[in-house]
C-alpha cells in the first residue's frame, strides 16, 4: 500500500515538527530536546520526579512510534523510512491496536498533570514546543475537542492520531493533530 499525496504530506509534516535539529534526520536527541523544552515551559526542575517522567514519555515516543523505522540501525530515522514504517504498520491486521497502545505513550506525555485528560494549556505546550504558534494550537485544540467538553479525552487523542495517518478525508478534525499545515 502506498499513501496517497495527502497523506504523505501530512508524514512529513509531522515528521518535521518532531526534527528539532532542522537536519532531515530524527533521533533520540530530537525527542530529549523536545522534553527538555515541554519541562521548561512548565517550570519543572532538571532531575525532579515531573521532568524524569516527561522525558521517559518522550523517550517512549521515539522508542515506540520512531525507532522501529530505522531499518539500517544507525539509531537515525529519515523521511522515506518513516513513511515506508508507517505504509508497514497500517497495513499490518492489528494496526489499530498497536496504534492505541502506541498512541496511549504520547498521550500521557501531553497530559503533563496525569489527569486522565489534556485540557487547552497542555495541548498548547505540546504543539508549541514543536513549532507551531499558540493561536494555531488553539485551532487544533478545538477541531480535536470533538465532544466539545474543553478536553481531549484518550478516546478522541488515539482516534484523531489514528486518522491523522490513515484518513484521506481532506475535512477530518484529525488532520489538525499537528496543527495547521498551512
Amino acid at each position: 500500500m502506498a499513501f496517497s499525496e495527502f497523506q504523505t504530506k501530512k508524514l512529513s509534516f509531522a515528521f518535521n515538527k518532531y526534527d528539532v535539529s532542522n537536519d532531515g534526520v530524527l533521533t533520540l536527541s530530537d525527542f530529549e530536546e523536545i522534553a527538555q523544552k515541554v519541562a521548561q515551559k512548565l517550570g519543572i526542575n532538571s532531575g525532579s520526579p515531573d521532568h524524569d517522567k516527561i522525558m521517559a514519555a518522550y523517550r517512549a515516543i521515539w522508542d515506540g512510534y520512531f525507532k522501529p523505522a530505522d531499518v539500517d540501525g544507525n539509531n537515525k530515522v529519515v523521511l522515506e523510512e518513516y513513511i515506508k514504517a508507517c505504509e508497514r504498520f497500517i497495513e499490518s491486521p492489528s494496526a489499530r491496536k498497536m496504534g492505541t497502545n502506541l498512541n496511549k505513550r504520547l498521550y500521557d506525555a501531553i497530559d503533563l498533570d496525569g489527569n486522565g485528560s489534556i485540557d487547552k494549556k497542555e495541548f498548547i505546550v505540546f504543539l508549541t514546543t514543536i513549532g507551531s504558534s499558540e493561536t494555531d494550537a488553539k485551532i487544533a485544540f478545538s477541531h480535536l475537542d470533538t465532544d466539545k467538553n474543553g478536553f481531549i479525552s484518550r478516546e478522541e487523542f488515539v482516534q484523531n492520531l489514528y486518522d491523522y495517518h490513515t484518513t484521506q478525508d481532506t475535512q477530518s478534525p484529525a488532520n489538525w493533530f499537528y496543527g495547521s499545515m498551512g
